[in-house]
């Protein structure tokens, strides 16, 4: 559908960015990352909303391909703190940069 639609538009596929909550991945991983990967292919970018409020979010870092993490509001409100929130920034910055997609 996203590619007819890119079609009929004439909307380059790179000037599109969906946003994936976690609990879309939740529901089929399979069928997730095979639909994922085909718009990854079309040009289409993929951002995951609301990273770190599910329980399987560092396996989906890995397995799927995403362009942009937005990283859960939860955990950058206490940042001026410097507690844990900034140690989960950090390293959730670090695992988006070595991704390999």
């Amino acid at each position: 559908m996203v590619k007819q639609v890119l079609d009929e538009t004439g909307l380059e596929p790179d000037r599109l960015e969906l946003e994936i909550t976690e609990s879309v991945l939740l529901y089929d991983t399979k069928a997730a990352l095979e639909i994922l990967t085909a718009l990854k292919e079309i040009g289409v970018r993929i951002a995951m909303d609301d990273f770190g409020t599910g329980y399987s979010s560092l396996g989906y870092l890995n397995s799927f391909p995403f362009d942009k993490i937005k990283i859960d509001r939860s955990f950058i409100t206490d940042l001026s703190q410097q507690g844990k929130s900034d140690a989960i920034v950090k390293s959730v910055i670090g695992l988006g940069q070595a991704s390999t997609w």
